[in-house]
C-alpha cells in the first residue's frame, strides 16, 4: 500500500496499524521534500515517519517509493537506513530511483543535474551505498561521492544488507537494477511510448534486465518485480473485480508485488471507494497462494 505522507501523526499511525492488521505486506510512502500540488501543504519526511511507524507496528514491511539522491549524500543516508532497519527488526525496503527534475532537484540551491549526470550520479550513489552497508569500513573517492574510514555499526538487521528496490525505465538504470537490485520497481510507463502501451513497456524493460543479468552471470529470478499502479490508464482500485483483473495479469508476468495508492477523498486521482481496501484484503490477503503477487 502506498500512502502519501500528508496526514498528521495520529491519522497516519491509525492507518498504518489498520493496514498491518488487515494483512497488507508492505506500507510505502513518497520520499520527496514536497510533491506537485502538495507544495506548501503538510508533508512529512519519509525516513523519520517510517522509523516511527516501525516502532509502533508489528509485522508490515516499510519502504520508500522511491528515495531520491537529489538532496542526499550516501554516508549519512547509510547511517539512517541502517538505524531504520534495526528499529524495524529487518522490515525495511529501500525503494530508490535516480531522482527527478522537479522542485527536489533544485531545493539545495544548485542547478538541476542533466539527465546524463543524474544517471551517472545514481550509479555511483548505489555503488557507494552498497559498499557502506556491506563492508566493515569504507574509504573511497568517487567522482561525486567520497567516504573516509566510515563504519556503519552495528550494520543492517537484514544480511548482507537491507534490500534495494530500484525504480528503472532506461537501459542504464535497468543495468543498475541487474547489478544492485533485490527488486525492480516499475509503473510500466515508458518515456518513448504512449501510456496505453504500458504492457509492452514492462516486457521490454524486463528483457533488458535479463540481458544485463546475463552479462554479470546473475539469475534474474533473484530479482523481485514490484508493479506500482498509477502510471497506467486504468483505475484498478475502482472495484475489487477490476483490481482482480490486474492481479491476474501481473501474476502471469511473474510479478511478486503489487503496490497501489490508498484511496483519498481530497485527490481525484485516487478517490476510489475507501471500502476497496478492506475488500482487497478479504479477497487476496487471507491464504490464497494463487494471489501471492498481491502484497501491498
Amino acid at each position: 500500500m502506498l500512502c502519501l505522507p500528508t496526514d498528521d501523526w495520529p491519522t497516519w499511525l491509525a492507518r498504518a496499524r489498520h493496514l498491518d492488521s488487515l494483512g497488507y505486506a508492505h506500507l510505502w510512502t513518497f520520499d520527496h521534500l514536497s510533491w506537485r500540488e502538495y507544495a506548501g501543504r503538510p508533508w512529512m519526511s519519509a525516513l523519520p515517519l517510517l522509523t516511527a511507524t516501525a516502532a509502533t507496528t508489528n509485522r508490515i514491511r516499510l519502504g520508500t517509493m522511491v528515495a531520491s539522491p537529489n538532496f542526499r549524500h550516501p554516508v549519512p543516508f547509510a547511517h539512517e537506513l541502517m538505524t531504520l532497519d534495526q528499529i524495524s527488526a529487518g522490515r525495511f525496503i529501500l525503494g530508490i530511483g535516480a531522482g527527478g527534475t522537479g522542485w527536489d532537484a533544485t531545493a539545495l540551491g544548485l542547478p538541476a543535474w542533466s539527465t546524463p549526470e543524474r544517471v551517472s550520479r545514481f550509479g555511483e550513489f548505489l555503488s557507494t551505498l552498497d559498499t557502506l552497508l556491506t563492508q566493515p569500513e569504507t574509504t573511497l573517492s568517487g567522482t561525486y561521492y567520497s567516504a573516509s574510514q566510515v563504519r556503519i555499526v552495528p550494520g543492517c538487521a537484514q544480511k548482507p544488507r537491507l534490500p534495494f528496490g530500484i525504480a528503472a525505465v532506461g537501459r542504464k538504470a535497468l543495468a543498475l537494477t541487474a547489478r544492485y537490485g533485490d527488486a525492480w520497481v516499475t509503473t510500466g510507463a515508458s518515456p518513448t511510448r504512449p501510456v496505453e502501451e504500458w504492457r509492452l513497456s514492462i516486457a521490454e524493460q524486463w528483457r533488458t534486465i535479463e540481458e544485463e543479468c546475463a552479462k554479470i552471470d546473475r539469475d534474474p529470478g533473484s530479482i523481485d518485480k514490484i508493479f506500482v499502479a498509477g502510471g497506467t490508464p486504468e483505475r484498478f482500485t475502482s472495484t475489487v473485480d477490476t483490481f482482480a483483473n490486474l492481479v491476474d495479469e501481473l501474476g502471469k508476468a511473474d510479478f511478486t508485488d503489487l503496490v497501489f495508492q490508498h484511496p483519498r477523498e481530497d485527490d481525484e486521482r485516487w478517490n476510489d471507494p475507501i471500502e476497496v481496501v478492506e475488500q482487497i484484503a478479504q479477497r487476496f490477503l487471507h491464504g490464497s497462494a494463487e494471489n501471492s503477487c498481491v502484497s501491498e
